[in-house]
């Protein structure tokens, strides 16, 4: 089969984009990095025998509120290993937050 030149068969795959399209196909990438990472921890939490989704939430609300803001996601995925940005957080809340009122519910979490 004869070699592609076009952009979406390209070993770059940015190339012939122009900055706008380069810095949203980046932020996208990285965001699914950020997911498959946290997938990743609630994996890896889901075997532990004596661990569940409330242990799991409970790690991002340590103050009981019942609610998880962007610092204490951050702060939650810093304990366990996982360094994220604030930016990333914020896209990772645009995504999950259902009500938009910037702070995750159980319900939403899960």
């Amino acid at each position: 089969m004869g070699q592609m030149n076009s952009p979406e068969f390209s070993e770059t795959p940015t190339a012939g984009l122009g900055n706008a399209d380069n810095h949203i196909y980046y932020v996208f990438q990285n965001q699914l990095e950020l997911e498959k990472k946290i997938e990743h921890v609630k994996i890896q939490l889901s075997l532990k025998t004596d661990f569940n989704l409330i242990d799991a939430f409970r790690i991002f609300n340590e103050s009981g509120t019942g609610t998880a803001g962007v610092q204490d996601l951050i702060h939650g995925l810093g304990e366990l290993g996982l360094e994220v940005t604030n930016d990333e957080m914020t896209l990772f809340m645009a995504r999950f937050d259902q009500d938009n009122d910037r702070k995750l519910r159980y319900s939403e979490f899960c």
